[in-house]
């Protein structure tokens, strides 16, 4: 009799602890919705931008003055080891879209909104001047590796013909001390 009590006690404090758990641990669908990261003015410095990605690929999306910056990297993206320094992460590459108007210029801003979305795990820039309106999306896939880029540019030029908008894609090299790649 006292051996099955004392297994019986033994078991108690297990069945509870089990039971709480599942109600401890519910999460309400909408908690990550409450915890967007948000900007009211622009990051115009790569350091202070949005980080993204998906484990394999990623990087940082900030603002520039006219457009946005996104830095691309991959999680193997490591030089060969030399004498100088041993084998090192590098930068991959820097893809800068400017929509050609000051979109992002703080002497001109009426409104903006810099936001990562940690539930949809998405990006997005809103702002208004008098020369443009923007609202950009960015998101990484989760099973491939493809960084998605969604621009809607509205121009408030009168002319009708809009604004260049102007994609460049460079590779660009980091350096490590003490040698320079």
């Amino acid at each position: 009799m006292r051996k099955y009590l004392l297994s019986i006690l033994f078991l108690l404090p297990l069945i509870i602890l089990a039971q709480q758990k599942n109600s401890i641990f519910q999460v309400d669908d909408s908690y990550l919705l409450k915890h967007d990261i948000v900007y009211k003015t622009p990051a115009l410095e790569g350091f202070e931008g949005f980080p993204l990605g998906n484990g394999d690929i990623g990087g940082m999306i900030w603002n520039s003055k006219n457009g946005i910056e996104v830095q691309i990297n991959k999680n193997d993206l490591l030089d060969q080891p030399n004498r100088e320094a041993g084998a090192t992460l590098r930068g991959g590459a820097r893809l800068s879209i400017d929509l050609g108007a000051p979109g992002f210029e703080w002497l001109y801003l009426d409104d903006f909104d810099g936001r990562l979305s940690l539930k949809n795990a998405e990006v997005s820039f809103r702002s208004v001047t008098p020369f443009v309106s923007n609202e950009i999306k960015s998101w990484v896939s989760a099973n491939k590796n493809v960084w998605f880029v969604q621009i809607n540019s509205n121009s408030t030029d009168d002319n009708g013909m809009g604004n260049k908008v102007r994609v460049s894609l460079e590779r660009y090299g980091s350096r490590a001390f003490p040698g320079w790649y």
